[in-house]
């Protein structure tokens, strides 16, 4: 068996990574992450292609079918699973639009830092 995208490596620091519903705990498994997104999600297809798996039909899964290299793998009335090469990952990001990680600014962190220094009078 192939190994599939490492999602946690490459895109882990952009996006926000979850465990498949289905794995059961089983986070080591490459196959088991998705990256949600705000209509659907993205998955490891293969080691060089990514899936996207819509929640609706329609206009999204329109214009993921207009990506170059785009493969689709089961379309219903529900939404599609449609599968791309690990390089057209810049337009697909645009369609499903990941879940970002916040991330805090020096000033934000240096604030957070100070508070936890600062000593709580007793109540």
């Amino acid at each position: 068996m192939t190994k599939p995208v490492d999602l946690r490596a490459e895109f882990g620091d952009r996006w926000r990574i979850a465990l498949d519903e289905a794995a059961a705990g089983r986070w080591r498994d490459p196959w088991n992450y998705t990256i949600p997104c705000r209509h659907g999600h993205l998955y490891p297809a293969s080691r060089d292609r990514i899936g996207a798996a819509t929640q609706r039909a329609g206009a999204i899964v329109r214009k993921l079918r207009s990506i170059p290299g785009a493969e689709v793998v089961a379309d219903g009335d529900d939404g599609a699973n449609v599968e791309f090469p690990l390089a057209q990952i810049r337009f697909v990001q645009r369609v499903m639009r990941p879940r970002t990680i916040r991330k805090l600014s020096t000033a934000q962190q240096a604030a957070l830092a100070q508070g936890r220094l600062q000593r709580k009078p007793p109540v």
